[in-house]
């Protein structure tokens, strides 16, 4: 498998099986977790400790499309002892 994955330039997995949770909720989810990140990634210290955490508050936490990021993760894919070297 790793020459085939070495070799690649795009590799496409498909998790949005029905069965697996809701795809659009997985995806829109995780767009907005790439969005935070981008924001705060230019305003990370390299000081020790200064790990810009969330607030407590913030809505992200109690986000219902987290569910969905769990039914994905119980998919008979993730199951596989490769899957999460494949999605990677």
């Amino acid at each position: 498998m790793w020459k085939i994955f070495s070799k690649a330039e795009t590799v496409l997995i498909c998790v949005g099986v029905e069965e697996c949770g809701n795809g659009p909720h997985v995806s829109s989810l995780l767009a907005d977790v790439n969005a935070m990140i981008d924001d705060i990634l230019p305003k990370i210290s390299l000081s020790p400790n200064t790990f810009p955490f969330p607030d407590e508050d913030d809505l992200l936490f109690s986000d219902e499309r987290w569910r969905s990021v769990t039914a994905l993760s119980r998919c008979p894919w993730f199951q596989r002892g490769w899957g999460i070297q494949e999605a990677g």
